[in-house]
């Protein structure tokens, strides 16, 4: 959608303008964080994009959102932080990693997550709702 805004010479700011939304909407719409299906229409309508491209790009954010549904019973018991990580982890299609100090998920045991979050500094995850 960046490319499509930025050949059409509209910047974030004003783009938001003409869509009556905020430019933090804009920006989330550009980088896939989130895309009501009928303002990603209005926006690729604003740019210019031919028919196909806005056919695309809203079934994507349709598909968006019903992933959305799955996910949310999460949210009633993990921080909005952890939550969203949830969402990005789900999304991913490729993996690349390096990392020392923590075992990545795919090779994690059953209580080694449960270890992590229950000693890490801050509300990552109530004690009761740990096996959720």
């Amino acid at each position: 959608m960046r490319r499509w805004r930025e050949r059409a010479g509209y910047s974030v700011e004003r783009a938001a303008e003409e869509l009556l939304c905020g430019a933090a909407i804009v920006s989330r719409m550009e980088t896939g964080g989130s895309a009501q299906p009928l303002r990603v229409k209005a926006a690729l309508e604003l740019y210019g994009a031919p028919p196909n491209v806005v056919t695309d790009m809203v079934e994507a954010a349709r598909q968006r959102r019903r992933q959305g549904v799955l996910r949310r019973p999460y949210y009633d018991f993990v921080s909005q932080t952890f939550g969203e990580y949830l969402d990005l982890e789900t999304e991913a299609t490729a993996l690349a990693c390096f990392q020392i100090d923590i075992v990545h998920g795919l090779l994690q045991t059953e209580d080694y997550p449960k270890a992590l979050t229950s000693s890490a500094s801050g509300d990552v995850i109530d004690p009761d709702d740990m096996d959720k």
